[in-house]
């Protein structure tokens, strides 16, 4: 969700969202 932009980051590492095709700067 957007209001957990940090824990999203955090999940996406860790399974990766829609937006895998973005660099989310973990990339």
């Amino acid at each position: 969700p957007v209001q957990h932009v940090p824990d999203a980051r955090a999940a996406s590492r860790d399974q990766p969202p829609a937006q895998s095709h973005r660099p989310t700067g973990q990339d």
